[in-house]
């Protein structure tokens, strides 16, 4: 794989990881907010006090076909007296009037969630996201994986080769001496070329 397809690979790979840890650490902190609303929540009772339906579109070209989705509006008062509403999630087909319990933290009574969900907290959105953000880290992971095979194992990228026989100068000239060893290494004498002088 060229040096190109490594940092591209890697570059997507690195991307790919934080945004699939950023989806998880978003669903988990979800998922353990709504556990705690159901473990520790005061209970009171609320009110169904609006539906409502949005119409969008689904799918593309001829498949394209009109689509709607229900909301339900929640209304109580939790213990400091406030009126409180929020979008009920859980699927239940309320209708307008209907009576019910909610459970909500006092700090965080916007976040109320009704008393019959799961203890778990999590729904069908949720575990939709988790699943996703898991998929984006394997992404992650074989991107930078692929990036980081067969990269060269010299960072700098260049390679300084050594000297061999084969591509030394003749000697006496300057540069290599035979066996590789430098010409300021070797002196010459009536003996021939000589790696060390002798000693006078």
């Amino acid at each position: 794989m060229s040096n190109d397809g490594n940092t591209v690979w890697s570059i997507a790979g690195v991307a790919g990881l934080a945004v699939g840890v950023t989806i998880l650490a978003f669903t988990v902190a979800r998922i353990r907010l709504r556990a705690r609303i159901l473990a520790h929540g005061l209970v009171t009772d609320a009110t169904c006090l609006d539906t409502y339906v949005t119409v969008g579109t689904h799918g593309t070209g001829e498949d394209r076909r009109p689509s709607g989705e229900r909301h339900v509006i929640i209304g109580f008062r939790p213990e400091d007296g406030r009126d409180v509403r929020f979008r009920d999630t859980s699927g239940v087909p309320f209708v307008k009037g209907d009576r019910m319990q909610v459970r909500y933290l006092p700090h965080r009574p916007q976040r109320a969630l009704t008393a019959d969900r799961h203890p778990s907290g999590i729904n069908g959105p949720l575990a939709a996201a988790a699943v996703a953000g898991l998929l984006v880290v394997a992404f992650g992971v074989v991107g930078t994986g692929l990036g980081l095979r067969d990269a060269p194992e010299d960072a700098a990228g260049v390679t300084v080769p050594a000297p061999s026989a084969s591509h030394t100068p003749p000697f006496p000239g300057s540069g290599w001496a035979p066996g590789g060893l430098p010409t300021s290494a070797v002196c010459v004498d009536g003996h021939g070329p000589q790696p060390l002088c002798p000693s006078p």
